[in-house]
């Protein structure tokens, strides 16, 4: 028979080491979901940056959930988008830097300034050069405002900050894309009066430049006789171009300035004579238009354009014995609006 002494020594093991086994793990003071190029440093850098600032014994009181994603936009400058969520609510802040590592650290500055500013500013002897020259003095609209206590709410957005649904989405780049446009165009001169009619193209967009095919067709439009108001000539016009853009300056809104050349045909058929006849003759024309693009997200433009086309040969059209019906003015102005998808 155990001893008593034994037994209870034994039980009283036992329960230790089932208390021991309830121990709840400490908290985690943060966690970062870390999106970025593979030139940039890895998200286990960027964790451990984080770490480094807050040193070992961070307040894990209020943790800290952040997603940040790092893009090279086409001012040729790095971003970082930096979105914070804790028990107190969301905040979003960006920060821009000559390099991706510049705005990677920045990023960890940020996130661990949301965790524990008293940690940071405990060790900020610590803090490597590179990060405190791309963020110290961190600009206001980049860094939270350090909380006093662990219950004080985060600070409000800067008033003047754009609302996140009037933005594109982070990172959108159309450089080395295929895009395909569908647009309602206006004519005014290469038709008797004012001519709606639409336009589709296809296009490849290199760096800082568009180049592509496009095709046009324009409604009917009627051009009576001065001499006899019954009789008169219809008109209608199609043409297929091709068309070169360079980009002037480039952000969510880019400005482009386009030329081309291009052919169809103007047809032309009499009314309101004995013996109505038809001309289907060659239209020749160079174009020329500036653009306005804005970005609306990952695959998809609004694009508008104002321009001009020149025909090479304005043909008289006559109705015999009458007269002239219509000639093609020297210049014509067009007009375009419409979306452009980009693919893949």
């Amino acid at each position: 028979m155990r001893p008593p002494s034994a037994a209870i020594a034994a039980s009283l093991l036992a329960a230790g080491l089932v208390a021991s086994s309830g121990v709840a793990q400490p908290r985690q003071a943060f966690t970062i979901e870390w999106t970025a190029p593979d030139e940039c440093p890895s998200a286990d850098s960027v964790s451990a940056g984080i770490h480094d600032l807050l040193g070992p014994s961070p307040d894990a009181s209020r943790p800290i959930a952040a997603r940040a994603t790092a893009y090279r936009g086409e001012d040729a400058q790095w971003h970082v988008e930096i979105i914070t969520t804790s028990q107190d609510g969301t905040g979003q802040r960006k920060v821009s830097g000559p390099s991706c590592k510049a705005v990677a650290e920045a990023a960890e500055l940020i996130v661990a300034l949301a965790v524990d500013p008293d940690a940071v500013a405990a060790r900020s002897g610590l803090l490597p050069a590179s990060a405190s020259a791309s963020v110290a003095p961190p600009p206001a609209s980049a860094l939270p405002a350090p909380a006093s206590a662990p219950s004080a709410p985060p600070a409000a957005p800067p008033p003047s900050r754009p609302a996140a649904s009037s933005r594109p989405a982070p990172g959108v780049s159309f450089t080395g894309r295929a895009a395909l446009s569908v647009r309602a165009v206006a004519d005014i001169g290469a038709l008797p009066s004012a001519t709606p009619g639409w336009s589709a193209a296809i296009a490849y967009a290199p760096e800082g430049w568009r180049f592509g095919v496009s095709a046009q067709d324009f409604a009917s439009r009627r051009q009576t006789l001065s001499q006899r108001p019954g009789a008169g000539g219809e008109f209608d016009l199609w043409t297929a171009g091709l068309l070169a853009c360079r980009e002037l300056a480039g952000s969510s809104l880019s400005a482009w300035v386009c030329a081309g050349a291009e052919v169809g045909k103007l047809h032309a058929r009499g009314y309101g004579v004995r013996a109505p006849s038809s001309s289907n003759p060659w239209w020749y024309a160079a174009t020329v238009d500036a653009a306005g693009q804005w970005k609306l997200g990952e695959a998809i433009a609004v694009r508008c354009s104002a321009g001009i086309a020149v025909p090479l040969d304005r043909k008289w059209y006559v109705i015999d014995p009458y007269g002239s019906v219509h000639r093609a003015s020297p210049v014509s102005a067009r007009f375009t609006v419409g979306p452009t998808l980009f693919f893949p």
